[in-house]
């Protein structure tokens, strides 16, 4: 793989790819930010568990089901964004990460009541989602208050 020819990378954008190997990218070592735009990885996306180096992942406009391997192993991440992601309904599999600071997920199909364990991981300061309905929205801002939450953004004390 080329990539372990660069031995000082430390971000990396993939888009619009097909990936035969994505678990090579654990063989960087050096690799802290990964952002992943309309990939397709073969098989799937367990390779993400073992990217323990990595300390801000996005992944964006993944077509079809996105399933989340256990992430508890990627003890660096702090950053985590997901964006146009309509198949992915359960981020639970955060709730063991345990520097993470910053979830961010925009147009994902989820819903309040699927973020629990995220808002009561005590690491994490910020959240912050949207949702298909006013009344969802209201109710995740209410629940971000209860808390002692930040949304993405909110520098307010």
């Amino acid at each position: 793989m080329f990539l372990r020819d660069l031995p000082a990378l430390e971000s990396l954008s993939l888009i619009n790819v097909r990936v035969d190997d994505a678990r090579a990218l654990a063989e960087v070592g050096t690799l802290r930010r990964l952002f992943l735009n309309g990939i397709k990885p073969t098989p799937g996306w367990d390779f993400l568990a073992g990217l323990a180096q990595i300390e801000e992942l996005q992944i964006l406009n993944v077509r079809g089901p996105l399933v989340l391997p256990d992430l508890s192993g990627l003890d660096r991440l702090a950053t985590f964004r997901i964006w146009g992601c309509r198949g992915l309904t359960d981020v639970s599999v955060l709730e063991n990460t345990p520097l993470l600071e910053e979830v961010e997920l925009v147009d994902a199909g989820l819903t309040p009541d699927d973020l629990g364990s995220l808002l009561e991981k005590s690491t994490l300061a910020y959240l912050s989602c949207t949702f298909a309905t006013r009344r969802d929205t209201d109710r995740f801002h209410q629940d971000l208050d209860r808390y002692g939450k930040k949304e993405h953004g909110d520098t307010a004390p």
